[in-house]
């Protein structure tokens, strides 16, 4: 059977009712394991450097440089997504949700099994790939009513972080706060990984916006590569570098991602090696998905009704006044409930600072090269990340952990939110059917 009569019958389907409530639980189960998946590793990262480098003799500060030079090397599998990402313009966002779901459950089950660092970070990095390289903010914004596209994906977003809370409940039961058992974090969530995937391939329907525009390709047989929604790598680059409002969203997308080891890899270090303990720290994890949820509701509001530009500045500095003062908290030895507050301000202002780039670079892009061009973006921010995780390994060296991670983050947020507000044009109110 051809694809053109398989996308048609998909698209002859009705949606039964209450087909928009059973995709946003559907979508927030996802959301959830995607957090986890994303932030279980650093809420046991002196855990496992503890394990592997400093039982062998090292310091902390030298084991966790060689564990993060071993993670970047692991994490080169991320330039794969070039091949992979455009993959959703072709066979559909559906399909490769379906098997960004399977593979994250792998990844986390390699964790569990791991016995040496090695098969830990390639467990990581198998488990990074699949949600960096997740298709559910365009599945959202081209299932989502006219107009309510950042609203929904904040709703499913918010409470998709609320499953965080799953991690210092599992710390304080499955893990009963012992450092030496954190593989046990890793077991429910790739099961729930598993069941996602079902319900998914049972219950979900392919983006009708997506279905449209790929039937109108395969009918009327267009020759231009352009409109084939598989773009190469270079010809991704070239489109985004030719048109202004893009090259602007990606240098700004660029320091965002300069910042990002140190924004999110180090919390759980910076709270160990500023003296709290594991109860301490579990403490402060509790408090953590509530701010971050709360933001991420009230984000997606905020864009629908005062555009995305406001949130991108508005939760950017957020990261860099709150970072600042989560680092002074720590070595300070602020209540664990004030440092975990302080955490979700300055990292949940972060990855909401990136959604709505992410959706500010998305409205600008056609249905049949969004998910390409958007491959195409990353490996242009990854340049960013890598520099700053040299930057990172350098000064932590140097001046330690605290002023390194400083030193990067504050300057760097800045300049994105400099970027956003002066030289990337609004997109609140764009209809998707009509980006050409």
């Amino acid at each position: 059977m051809s694809q053109l009569v398989r996308l048609k019958k998909k698209r002859a389907k009705k949606t039964y009712p209450g087909y928009l409530l059973m995709f946003t639980v559907i979508l927030i189960l996802m959301r959830i394991t995607n957090e986890l998946s994303s932030n279980i590793s650093t809420y046991i990262q002196s855990s496992v450097v503890n394990e592997f480098y400093v039982r062998q003799g090292l310091s902390y500060e030298a084991g966790l440089a060689r564990f993060t030079g071993l993670s970047i090397s692991v994490s080169m599998l991320a330039l794969l997504s070039v091949f992979y990402k455009p993959l959703a313009d072709v066979l559909g966002r559906k399909a490769v949700l379906c098997v960004n779901t399977a593979a994250t459950a792998a990844g986390m089950l390699l964790i569990f099994a791991s016995p040496t660092v090695v098969v830990y970070c390639l467990g990581t990095a198998v488990c990074s790939f699949f949600t960096q390289n997740d298709v559910q903010m365009v599945y959202i914004l081209e299932t989502a009513p006219k107009d309510r596209g950042a609203g929904l994906f904040g709703l499913i977003k918010s409470f998709g972080i609320l499953g965080l809370l799953i991690i210092p409940i599992l710390r304080q039961t499955v893990m009963n706060n012992d450092a030496a058992r954190w593989r046990s974090l890793y077991l429910a969530p790739a099961v729930v990984c598993i069941l996602i995937c079902v319900l998914l391939l049972l219950f979900c329907r392919e983006s009708r916006l997506f279905l449209d525009r790929r039937i109108s390709f395969l009918e009327h047989g267009k020759e231009r590569k352009e409109s084939s929604g598989n773009l190469s790598l270079g010809a991704s680059i070239r489109y985004i570098l030719k048109n202004q409002n893009l090259r602007a969203a990606i240098i700004a997308y660029s320091f965002y991602g300069l910042c990002s080891m140190a924004a999110y890899m180090y919390v759980e270090s910076i709270m160990t090696t500023n003296g709290m303990t594991a109860e301490d720290v579990t403490k402060a994890l509790y408090v953590y998905p509530f701010v971050y949820a709360a933001m991420s509701f009230l984000g997606g509001g905020a864009a629908d009704r005062w555009g995305r530009k406001a949130v991108v500045v508005t939760t950017g500095g957020f990261v860099a006044a709150g970072f600042l003062l989560f680092v002074w908290g720590c070595a300070r030895g602020w209540d664990p409930i004030l440092v975990g507050f302080l955490n979700g301000i300055y990292l949940g202002g972060y990855w909401v600072c990136g959604d709505y780039i992410s959706v500010l670079f998305l409205e600008k892009v056609p249905t049949q090269l969004r998910a390409s061009v958007l491959a195409g973006a990353n490996v242009l921010m990854m340049a960013g990340c890598f520099l700053g995780i040299a930057a990172q390994m350098l000064l932590m060296m140097k001046v330690g952990l605290n002023l390194a991670s400083l030193l990067i983050i504050v300057p760097c947020i800045s300049c994105c939110v400099l970027v956003i507000a002066f030289r990337v044009k609004e997109t609140r109110g764009t209809d998707l059917k009509d980006v050409e």
